[in-house]
């Protein structure tokens, strides 16, 4: 069996890619050092954001990510000022990698 273990995001700015997504999906940091931070979901997935400032050579990446209310979380974005490409599910992280709000099963 193979378990999925983390996806590595490079980003511009590894701090200011933590707060968003803390702040935003309530992700918890696993561990910071010196240019990357690792984020946790409540299942234990993780992501590693890397500060790269060569990001735009890497191919394109999309988060899908599980909410329990897609509306509700759309309502909570909005009022923190976060703009969505396609309401009410699809926005931009600050790196602009496009993340799609789905409602979990």
């Amino acid at each position: 069996m193979v378990r999925f273990d983390h996806l590595a995001l490079p980003v511009a700015d590894a701090e200011r890619s933590r707060d968003f997504y803390v702040r935003c999906f309530g992700f918890k940091v696993a561990f910071e050092e010196s240019g990357r931070v690792a984020l946790r979901d409540e299942d234990g997935t993780r992501i590693l954001l890397v500060t790269d400032p060569r990001r735009a050579r890497y191919p394109y990446c999309e988060l899908t990510l599980e909410v329990d209310d897609v509306h509700a979380r759309y309502v909570a974005l909005l009022g923190d000022g976060i703009v969505f490409e396609t309401e009410p599910a699809v926005l931009r992280d600050p790196d602009g990698y496009r993340i799609t709000l789905r409602e979990k099963a």
